[in-house]
């Protein structure tokens, strides 16, 4: 058995969790990992709890609780990947488990609101980022450069493989997303709208509502949104979750993506539509610019910050508007952006960039990670 196999991953198999379950089976595929486990089946109802605890006494400034008198089953390997969020960490923490096992956890802060709680994450052996943004943000909050590993957001090689789509009359527009407060559906909604009122276009909405939401008041507006337009002629909502391997084939149908999320970790949808030579369009904020520029065209985003679940950002749609209508009404300038997204996708997000990163995620020389670190920087131009 190597060391690559001796990992076990939690985070969220069986949850769907958008970009996290899509990070689980990534990191499956590429550390070959037969032990993973759902977040939600391992605490077995006691989540919440534990995760409000841990979470509460670190904003405050106190030492996390590791011991609270409930037992909880250990893993067979040394290595405890965690691809989840702050709060399960925090609630992990509180079970003990970092005292037997090395855990390597996802660390993201991309939003220049958006706290950093370094008791959370001192007892760690590694954080995964997925944007250099994060490593900047951490340092400036004390955590060790060397104890952040950037590791990009990797598209499959089956991408690679897909045909270019066929010219239509009518231009193909796609936003895929969870449909809560701060991805912005609904300013690309209303935008294709505005346009279809005088150019052919069709609007491919891939996303549905969260069974659990933080806010309902959201979910009910925009459900009355999408019965407005349920009969527009212009617009297609499809619902059904399709497995991973199947969504290339159905980004494929786009010309045009709208992915205008105003607070991004980093984007698996992105880097797969850049990879497919597709026009993205998305807000010139969060980690965007530090991931995508000059792949991506990036819209200006209004300069408030809006709380939410996150803090976020939202798009000025009047620029909005004239950058969707210009790239539908200007062909050659779609294919010179999809052009331009393909190239920085297979310099910053090939596959291979992804497994020469794996042998760093088991180091324990801290100068191997601070040199990947300085590659980055000079990478993206940072």
């Amino acid at each position: 058995m190597s060391k690559f196999d001796a990992i076990t991953i939690l985070g969220h198999a069986k949850t769907y969790k958008g970009g996290e379950s899509i990070q689980v089976e990534k990191f499956k595929q590429l550390l070959n990992a037969e032990n993973v486990v759902d977040v939600f089946d391992y605490f077995d109802g006691r989540y919440n709890s534990l995760a409000s605890l841990n979470y509460a006494l670190a904003e405050s400034g106190e030492s996390l609780l590791d011991e609270v008198g409930v037992e909880f089953p250990s893993f067979n390997t040394k290595n405890l990947m965690v691809l989840s969020f702050s709060q399960t960490l925090a609630a992990l923490m509180a079970t003990g488990l970092q005292k037997k096992h090395r855990i390597i956890s996802k660390f993201y802060v991309h939003h220049r609101n958006e706290r950093v709680l370094p008791l959370i994450y001192e007892k760690t052996s590694l954080l995964i980022t997925e944007s250099l943004l994060s490593n900047l943000r951490g340092a400036a909050y004390g955590i060790p450069e060397s104890k952040m590993l950037y590791f990009p957001h990797h598209y499959p090689l089956a991408i690679e493989k897909i045909p270019p789509k066929k010219t239509t009359k009518k231009v193909v527009i796609g936003i895929v997303s969870r449909f809560e407060r701060g991805k912005n559906c609904e300013y690309g909604l209303e935008v294709v709208r505005r346009i279809a009122e005088r150019l052919p276009v069709e609007l491919i909405l891939m996303g549905d509502f969260e069974r659990e939401t933080t806010d309902p008041h959201y979910q009910n507006k925009f459900r009355q949104m999408l019965e407005c337009y349920a009969e527009a002629p212009w617009f297609h909502w499809e619902k059904e979750l399709l497995p991973y391997s199947q969504v290339f084939e159905a980004y494929n149908r786009f010309d045009i993506c709208l992915q205008l999320s105003g607070a991004e970790a980093g984007s698996n949808v992105i880097v797969e539509l850049l990879a497919l030579g597709k026009a993205v369009v998305a807000l010139d904020a969060s980690t965007n610019p530090y991931l995508f520029k000059g792949g991506a065209f990036l819209v200006e985003a209004k300069p408030e910050d809006h709380p939410g679940q996150l803090f976020y950002q939202v798009p000025n749609i009047d620029a909005l508007e004239a950058a969707v209508e210009t790239l539908v009404r200007e062909p050659k300038l779609r294919k010179e952006w999809g052009r331009r997204g393909k190239e920085l996708a297979k310099a910053r997000f090939h596959e291979s960039m992804a497994r020469k990163r794996v042998p760093l995620l088991f180091t324990d020389d801290p100068h191997q990670i601070q040199d990947c670190f300085e590659a980055d920087r000079k990478q993206y131009g940072l």
